[in-house]
């Protein structure tokens, strides 16, 4: 057997020993209500935070308290101009950086760049504060509400038997994602080595997974064709 193959054996034997150990665990699904939280903050917050900058807290009380702290200057005190965004923002000490931030934001362009910088910022802050919001609400309000469930389906510790087997799904899903990108990195490490004329990693590949063998097959291979097919596929995009 492959030592590629051995290594990858061994991998998915400990994580199916650590699955079987920790079972499924409450916290295993935070990824999942994080992104579930993330959405929902990204499609409520958005349209509540438009909302809310049609309403005296955006239009008035916070656009006016950003205006009150802008420097005073002959650019702030000009006509709203969107060529000269850039040069206001770094005046008031946004970095390069961040600037598309806020000079997507401008909701004001009736007056001056300094009423047309401090409508950008209450914006953004009245966005950021929504999506977050949103995304706290969800969060906790699903963490709280799966956990009576949780703990009658897998286990008040994850370690049902039905906690057990989700616990080396699970497992062995993360194990599997981990191999393919370090293959994926070998693919892309070994790519970069032959156009150097390098060919010692790639012989060593050939030779151990039996890639010149198409009808030959073995996981190693399986997940090295895998890996290097995502790559291409990553390329493409």
């Amino acid at each position: 057997m492959s030592y590629i193959n051995i290594v990858i054996y061994v991998l998915l034997g400990i994580s199916v020993l650590i699955g079987f150990i920790r079972g499924f665990k409450m916290k295993r699904i935070y990824t999942f209500l994080f992104l579930v939280a993330g959405f929902c903050g990204y499609m409520v917050g958005l349209p509540l935070a438009r909302g809310l900058m049609d309403t005296a807290l955006g239009s008035s009380l916070l656009q006016n308290a950003y205006l009150s702290i802008l420097p005073e200057s002959p650019l702030m005190a000009s006509a709203y101009d969107s060529s000269f965004v850039k040069d206001a923002l770094t005046e008031v000490g946004i970095p390069n950086f961040f600037q598309g931030i806020f000079s997507g934001k401008i909701v004001d362009g009736t007056s001056s760049m300094a009423n047309a910088i401090a409508s950008s910022f209450a914006n953004v802050t009245i966005t950021y504060a929504c999506v977050l919001l949103i995304f706290f609400i969800v969060f906790f309000v699903l963490r709280f509400a799966l956990k009576p469930f949780w703990d009658g389906l897998f286990g008040e510790e994850g370690k049902s038997f039905l906690g057990r087997v989700f616990g080396i799904v699970i497992q062995a899903a993360k194990t599997t994602f981990s191999v393919l990108v370090l293959l994926a990195v070998l693919s892309l490490i070994n790519e970069f080595l032959v156009k150097a004329s390098i060919t010692g990693l790639n012989d060593f590949l050939v030779n151990d997974l039996a890639l010149d063998n198409p009808e030959a097959f073995s996981i190693g291979k399986f997940f090295y064709n895998t890996s290097s097919a995502l790559l291409t596929w990553i390329s493409t995009l």
